[in-house]
Parts: C-alpha cells; structure tokens; sequence
C-alpha cells in the first residue's frame, strides 16, 4: 500500500479493490463488465421520461381548465393547501418531463426540495384527482 502511495503504482485503491471479490474467472470478469458498464452510465436523478410530447403549459392549462382558475394563480406563492397548484407541480414533474429545479422556476418555488416534497404528498393524499387529471391530459 505504501508502494503504491510513494511512486509505482498510479492507484492502490484500483489495484486491491478486486482482490476482495470471491468467485471464479467468469464471475469475475462479468463483475467487471457489469462494474465498468455502471461507471460509464451517467446517473439519471430527475424523472426525465419525456414519452408524452405534452409540455408544461398544455398541463398548466389543462389544470387551470379543470379547476377553473387562471394560470396566474398556479404560479402564485404563498397560498395554502392550494390543490390546483400541487397538481400542476405533480403533473409536470410526471407528464411534462420537467426536472425539479425547473418546476420551482416555473412555479416560483423556494427549492427543488420544496418541489419534491409537494409531488410525494400530493401523490400520498390527492392520488384520485391525479387520476382523472392524467386521463384528462393523456386523452386531449
């Protein structure tokens, strides 16, 4: 280990993280692929599964249509419990393929934090008007 922090080996880490791995040449060499594959990949966070080609302003509208308000009202701040604007923020999260930063610009949110913890509890306490909101959207 000492070797390989004064000079020779470039990383010693490298070097003794696959003297730990039990198993045969094959189970190794696929750990390795299956290793390498992952270091690759980046690593996808956001929810950004954008398979409807419906944006953030089709779904703020539809929403306003549906809760008869105007789409001022959805961006506003500062208003409890306001079912309408959750939805919004849920539904862009899911249907328009916006990540949460972009949801809290949008909507004039303090963080993305804020975001995410709206879209988990709107998704736990208002799942049946998601529902027929999502079918509203999906089959405009």
């Amino acid at each position: 280990m000492e070797e390989g922090l004064i000079g020779e080996i470039e990383d010693p880490f490298e070097a003794v993280k696959w003297q730990q791995v039990l198993g045969g040449e094959g189970f190794l060499r696929k750990l390795k692929d299956h290793w390498n594959q992952r270091v690759e990949r980046p690593k996808n966070y956001g929810q950004k599964r954008n398979w409807s080609t419906v944006g953030a302003e089709q779904v703020l509208e539809q929403v306003s249509k549906h809760f008869q308000c105007d789409l001022e009202t959805l961006k506003e701040r500062g208003a409890r419990n306001n079912l309408a604007r959750r939805c919004a923020i849920t539904l862009c999260w899911d249907y328009a393929g916006l990540s949460q930063d972009e949801i809290a610009a949008l909507l004039r949110m303090p963080s993305s934090n804020s975001v995410a913890q709206t879209i988990r509890r709107t998704k736990a306490h208002d799942a049946q008007t998601l529902k027929v909101l999502k079918n509203q959207i999906s089959h405009k």
